[in-house]
């Protein structure tokens, strides 16, 4: 049911935003029909080194998301997107190796706040595939996971040329599906999440090459 709430939800913003369109033009030339973008953003950065009484920890965190837009309306831009994360963890007594690949599209309508500012709303829908394994002296076990995700998110642009655009973006209201199998141990999982997320994994920050 809360699947399809959202599917709902996402469906009547991009429709919205598709149709505002038309009364709601800028002049703003990077976001005219027929303009296209190319860039991507970076998420979930970790770089932490913990010294505790055990011993010293690890972690390293990089999350890649190459994107393309096409602007088929002013303002409104659909596009496609990667996905690769890598995220490691190393202490004197446990390994914990993963990384993901995925693929999603999304629609993202504009809206100028300044010559230089623009504000953003993007409905997305992606699929990731995930491997994972933890080891130490006496634990050897490796996970794989498939995840779908739908979210809706607002952002910013500010472009620092007439061509080169920054972009961040924080929070969004989301549904995402799990199903995770631990191969070492035979045992499977699936799980739900549904509602909206503030915290550190939704903060998005990037750079784009609008032609």
């Amino acid at each position: 049911m809360k699947k399809y709430l959202f599917i709902t939800i996402t469906l009547f913003t991009i429709t919205s935003a598709y149709s505002q369109t038309d009364s709601t033009k800028t002049n703003n030339s990077q976001t005219a029909k027929g303009k296209k973008f190319i860039g991507g953003m970076l998420n979930n950065l970790t770089w932490k080194h913990t010294s505790t009484s055990n011993g010293n920890i690890n972690q390293l965190g990089l999350q890649i998301v190459p994107d393309f837009g096409y602007f088929i309306k002013d303002d409104f831009a659909i596009g496609a997107n990667l996905n690769i994360g890598i995220y490691n963890t190393h202490s004197n007594n446990l390994d914990i190796n993963s990384t993901s690949y995925g693929i999603g599209g999304f629609a993202r309508y504009y809206k100028k706040i300044t010559d230089k500012f623009l504000f953003f709303a993007n409905a997305g829908v992606s699929y990731a595939y995930g491997t994972g394994r933890w080891g130490s002296s006496n634990i050897n076990e490796q996970v794989r996971s498939n995840t779908l995700s739908f979210a809706i998110s607002p952002g910013l642009v500010y472009f620092i040329s007439p061509k080169f655009g920054l972009e961040a973006s924080f929070g969004n209201l989301h549904y995402t599906h799990t199903s995770s199998e631990n191969i070492t141990l035979a045992q499977k999982r699936q799980s739900s999440d549904f509602g909206p997320s503030f915290n550190l994994a939704t903060f998005f920050f990037g750079l784009n090459y609008y032609f």
